[in-house]
């Protein structure tokens, strides 16, 4: 054998062979020892070599080119020594490199040309790695350095690691999602910066669909609308005018359905939004919706399907008492002149409960003790 590092691991009865030279790995939970190079001598004197479990062959590494094609008792010895004193190639063990072969998001086999190899530790300027990334065409064993493959492979790897931390960068976490519920003071500055990044992106995807979606219903307008002429409305009017007996009919009075038909049967006489007079049941129907979702309201008023009160005249309830701090005599005023007797409500009617909304007091402001 060449050197200590060389181990016989044949197995008997003998049909082959096997010569190993054995090396060390690092792992998290120590050091132990790992095969680097396989040598193998078959039975009819053909050889195979394997190093670091990939298959090396003369027509693909240049170190080993001028070795035969069979083993014989002369030149066995000097094939193993040329062996023991190659060096097996480092490629790119840096620790940026490494870190995006783990990532699965960022490095996936068969999509790139180079592989992780953690198989044994590799040396790079007196630096003992326990883990390189390497091309799938690298040659394995150098006299020295790496290997041409490698080297011209870096540039590309540069390239992959350039690509790979701007989508790490740019990959929101769970407190700078647009979604994210975590207060914008209580994030550093970088962070602060992707949340404000995240939520323009977010704005800016809802706004290109919003006017696709407005596009797609203009054009579906244009295309299969149908305008309605004097005459046509006039029709509408007296089949709603004629339905109007089998509607009574079909909903008692006070129901919701035949309020809603009311209320609309009402404006198609009208014609004027103007003069129409909105039943408080529905008026509180729509603040519903509105107050839901203000969007909703308006893409439910401007289909066209549904006539609605409009804004304003929602506003005018919503607004009919100022709104202002401590008790309001208008809204004690309003309970009071309902005539609401006690004995008559029922047990969950007579809960009552208080609402307190955060407040922020002015700053710079001093309690005197002596003026109160």
């Amino acid at each position: 054998m060449p050197s200590r590092s060389w181990t016989d691991q044949s197995k008997s009865p003998v049909s082959e062979l096997k010569l190993c030279k054995v090396g060390e790995r690092t792992r998290s939970c120590g050091i132990d020892g790992a095969v680097i190079l396989t040598f193998t001598i078959k039975s009819d004197c053909c050889w195979t070599l394997n190093v670091h479990g990939k298959c090396v062959t003369p027509s693909n590494c240049s170190a080993i080119k001028h070795f035969s094609q069979s083993v014989t008792v002369d030149n066995v010895n000097e094939m193993l020594c040329c062996l023991d004193k190659l060096k097996v190639c480092p490629a790119h063990p840096e620790e940026r490199f490494v870190r995006m072969a783990k990532d699965k998001k960022g490095f996936r086999d068969g999509k790139v040309s180079a592989v992780l190899d953690d198989s044994a530790d590799v040396n790079l300027n007196g630096e003992k790695h326990c883990c390189t990334v390497r091309t799938k065409s690298c040659e394995m064993l150098v006299p020295s350095g790496k290997c041409s493959r490698c080297v011209s492979y870096r540039a590309s790897l540069r390239t992959m690691y350039s690509h790979w931390e701007k989508s790490v960068l740019s990959s929101p976490t769970k407190h700078t999602t647009s979604s994210s519920r975590t207060n914008v003071r209580y994030l550093s500055t970088p962070l602060g910066r992707k949340r404000y990044h995240s939520l323009r992106a977010r704005i800016t995807s809802t706004e290109r669909k919003l006017e696709r979606l407005v596009h797609k219903i203009e054009a579906s307008n244009k295309s299969k609308g149908v305008v309605v002429d004097d005459d046509l409305h006039q029709d509408l009017s007296t089949i709603v005018e004629e339905q109007t007996p089998s509607i009574h009919k079909l909903y008692p009075e006070g129901s919701y359905k035949r309020l809603f038909w009311e209320q609309q049967r009402e404006l198609v006489l009208k014609q004027n939004s103007k003069q129409m007079r909105w039943h408080p049941t529905f008026i509180k129907w729509c603040l519903n919706i509105k107050l839901h979702s203000s969007a909703a309201y308006e893409a439910i008023r401007d289909s066209g399907f549904i006539s609605l009160p409009s804004n304003r005249t929602l506003r005018d309830y919503t607004h009919h008492i100022k709104s202002s701090t401590g008790f309001l005599p208008e809204v004690t005023e309003q309970l009071i002149n309902r005539e609401i007797k006690v004995d008559s409500l029922k047990l969950y009617e007579k809960h009552v409960s208080l609402c307190w909304d955060e407040m922020r007091i002015k700053e710079n402001l001093v309690y005197d003790k002596h003026g109160v």
